[in-house]
C-alpha cells in the first residue's frame, strides 16, 4: 500500500513537472508569435511606405513626361527650322529663323 502511494506520488510529481514544462513551452511559443506579429506589422508598414513612394515616383515621372511632351510641341511650334550644313565639318544642323536657336537634331 505504501509503495503504491509512493508510486502515485511520483507519477503525480512527474505529471506536474510535465504540465509545467508544457505550459512554459506554450508561453514561449506565444511570445514568439507576438514577436512575429509585430514584425509582420512592421513589414506591412514598410511595404505600404514603399508602395506610396513608388506611386509618387510614377506620378512624378508621368508629370515630367507630360511636361517634356509639351515642351517638344512648343519647340515644334516656335518657328520654322532650316536645315544648314556646317561648312567646317559638313555636318547638318538646324537653325530656327525666328528664335535664332541652333541644334543638331530636331
Amino acid at each position: 500500500q505504501r509503495q503504491q502511494t509512493e508510486d502515485e506520488t511520483a507519477k503525480e510529481k512527474s505529471l506536474s513537472e510535465t504540465v509545467q514544462r508544457l505550459q512554459h513551452e506554450v508561453q514561449k511559443y506565444k511570445n514568439q508569435a507576438k514577436a512575429a506579429e509585430k514584425e509582420i506589422a512592421a513589414l506591412r508598414n514598410a511595404v505600404k511606405s514603399l508602395e506610396e513612394a513608388f506611386t509618387a515616383a510614377i506620378s512624378s515621372q508621368q508629370a515630367l513626361e507630360k511636361e517634356e511632351d509639351g515642351e517638344e510641341e512648343m519647340e515644334d511650334k516656335t518657328g520654322e527650322w532650316i536645315e544648314v550644313t556646317d561648312p567646317d565639318t559638313g555636318n547638318i544642323f538646324y537653325w530656327n529663323e525666328e528664335t535664332g536657336e541652333m541644334k543638331w537634331e530636331l
